[in-house]
């Protein structure tokens, strides 16, 4: 039984989720240069099958706008290239991808440093990460066997392969999340080679839930992010423990009370969360090189509880409410919300 207090934070969350969503205008530019980067991978390297396909929070429709102009938003893609030619190494696929990169003008100029895993075109609004992937197995299908290995550097000398499944992880989530099957075409082996990003005419609790915990996290970590919690951490966690529950505030307390129910720590201190379709990845592998970022998921996580479940918020009063929020994910973005 959802409370009225329950019902009255679900309009204003609801309002609040729905504000965080980036614009049409913001999804199209980035991939419209999705869709022409893609098109220059594919059409340059035709020794090689290539597919083009989309990951991270656009494909899962949990991408969030900046807390401010200064910052910007990503678009993920997996450069997926299958063997005609053999190809050697994590290496070579890493620096094939990078060549035919930097072979356009305009691209040259946007692209950042080699990345450990992708490379990075950088826009005025958004970045784009590109993943080279070869897949595991030669008979790779997406929708059955679509493990992939992915290029790896920690050094930019010694190359290796660390496998993932990120079209799984998407199976899983919509699951998860009760989602309405996107409006995208099925991936299959006739299709074009960049597969096309999926829109959501309608978002469920668990995008919106995982959403409002990225913002929180971003205005937290809004003069430090290098040590802010990533998106991958945040919504491994919450899809994890979410239950169905179709109350935002029900939902947010459920994730927050039991997020790191699923975070284990092994006789030598190491913090591991596990990929949920993927056991053999920890997608909290950063915390051993660098412990400071498990200490600052904790106090996140503490002051997401404080300021998140309803129990804990002392306020009472539309206006007391809106400028309690506002202070926790956003002055502008609640008042906006709270006002529409």
């Amino acid at each position: 039984m959802i409370s009225p207090k329950n019902k009255e934070f679900d309009f204003y969350l609801d309002n609040i989720a729905r504000n965080l969503s980036i614009t049409d205008s913001m999804f199209n530019k980035a991939v419209s240069s999705y869709q022409a980067v893609g098109t220059w991978l594919d059409e340059g390297l035709q020794e090689y099958s290539v597919t083009i396909l989309p990951q991270g929070s656009f494909n899962l429709g949990t991408v969030i706008k900046p807390t401010s102009d200064k910052d910007d938003y990503d678009i993920d893609l997996v450069c997926l290239v299958e063997n005609k030619k053999k190809i050697a190494s994590p290496k070579d696929l890493k620096q094939t991808i990078g060549k035919r990169l930097k072979e356009n003008k305009i691209y040259c100029g946007k692209l950042s440093e080699e990345g450990k895993r992708c490379w990075t075109l950088e826009y005025d609004e958004f970045h784009m990460d590109i993943l080279p992937a070869i897949p595991k197995s030669d008979k790779f299908d997406k929708e059955n066997n679509a493990d992939i290995k992915i290029t790896h550097t920690d050094n930019r000398v010694d190359y290796f392969f660390k496998e993932s499944n990120p079209f799984e992880y998407k199976k899983w989530f919509m699951e998860k999340a009760n989602l309405i099957k996107p409006e995208e075409v099925m991936f299959s082996r006739s299709m074009e080679a960049v597969e096309k990003v999926p829109t959501y005419s309608k978002t469920t609790v668990l995008q919106e839930c995982i959403k409002i915990l990225k913002r929180h996290r971003d205005i937290t970590f809004e003069q430090n992010d290098d040590d802010a919690p990533i998106s991958m951490i945040i919504t491994t966690l919450s899809g994890l423990v979410y239950d169905g529950t179709q109350s935002i505030s029900m939902a947010l307390e459920l994730i927050l009370n039991k997020m790191d129910d699923s975070i284990e720590r092994d006789p030598n201190g190491i913090y591991k969360i596990k990929n949920a379709v993927n056991r053999k990845e920890n997608v909290a592998d950063k915390w051993k090189k660098v412990p400071n970022k498990a200490r600052c998921f904790y106090e996140w996580l503490k002051a997401a509880k404080n300021d998140l479940i309803i129990d804990n918020i002392k306020v009472h009063g539309t206006d007391e409410i809106c400028k309690f929020l506002g202070g926790k994910l956003g002055e502008n973005m609640v008042k906006k919300s709270f006002e529409d």
